[in-house]
């Protein structure tokens, strides 16, 4: 597939609302966790006695690959799960609700 066919279908997925809705939300979320790590190896660094600016800068950058790594891993890996799931529950509440008996009671003859 070319590059700019790939791209396109990228266009196309991110175009989705569902898509950008999620995107935003795990994005967000990722930021916060790379904005305290990043503030606790600065805080350890410091309290350490660290005085090299640009060490301290290279483990927050390190931290901020694994993060970001880790992040876009555990959405792919929840929404994979959770697909499947959330259609096959859906299909299973269907077909129970359609074999259930159906009853139908009359308030004349019950009295």
């Amino acid at each position: 597939m070319r590059v700019s066919a790939r791209l396109d279908r990228i266009r196309r997925v991110l175009k989705k609302t569902e898509v950008r809705s999620l995107s935003r939300r795990y994005f967000i979320a990722n930021s916060f966790d790379g904005v305290l790590t990043s503030l606790g190896v600065i805080i350890g660094a410091y309290l350490g006695g660290v005085t090299d600016g640009l060490t301290v800068i290279g483990i927050c950058l390190g931290a901020a690959i694994g993060l970001g790594t880790s992040g876009i891993w555990s959405v792919w890996e929840i929404e994979r799960a959770e697909t499947p799931e959330s259609d096959t529950t859906s299909k299973r509440r269907c077909s129970s609700r359609l074999r259930a008996p159906v009853t139908i009671e009359n308030s004349a003859t019950n009295s």
